[in-house]
């Protein structure tokens, strides 16, 4: 369904958040294995650290995220470290971790703007993505 949307094109990036989407990991391999075709920056969210993933997956597993993900927001959301001043990240504990390096710039570049919402209409619904800021 992605691939016949964006038809011949590459795309930008994509963003996968959960749950936790390595709860279904080999689902998400399969997933991240089609991603690969149409775009070379996938970022993956994680309620877990990074240690706790290469503890639960066995090293091919985890070679396979390495490889496939672009870059991970690891660890739980904590709505009281919500701070306006970590963008991409929900709460101030998450990192963000460049499996691609590459990456670095465009990221750096994206988090200089700060948080930003997007709000897009499907059909009579309204989507809002992005981090939204609580206590405003």
């Amino acid at each position: 369904m992605i691939k016949q949307a964006v038809g011949n094109r590459k795309i930008d990036g994509i963003t996968i958040t959960g749950g936790d989407p390595i709860e279904q990991f080999e689902e998400l391999v399969l997933l991240l294995s089609l991603l690969a075709e149409i775009t070379d920056d996938v970022l993956l969210y994680t309620g877990r650290r990074l240690e706790d993933i290469n503890n639960v997956l066995g090293k091919t597993e985890f070679d396979a995220l390495f490889r496939l993900a672009s870059v991970l927001i690891d660890g739980k959301y904590v709505d009281e470290l919500n701070h306006i001043d970590c963008p991409l990240r929900g709460s101030s504990n998450q990192n963000i971790i460049y499996f691609d390096e590459s990456l670095k710039e465009k990221y750096s570049d994206y988090l200089k703007k700060g948080r930003t919402i997007q709000n897009v209409f499907y059909g009579d619904k309204m989507i809002s993505v992005g981090i939204h800021n609580t206590g405003l």
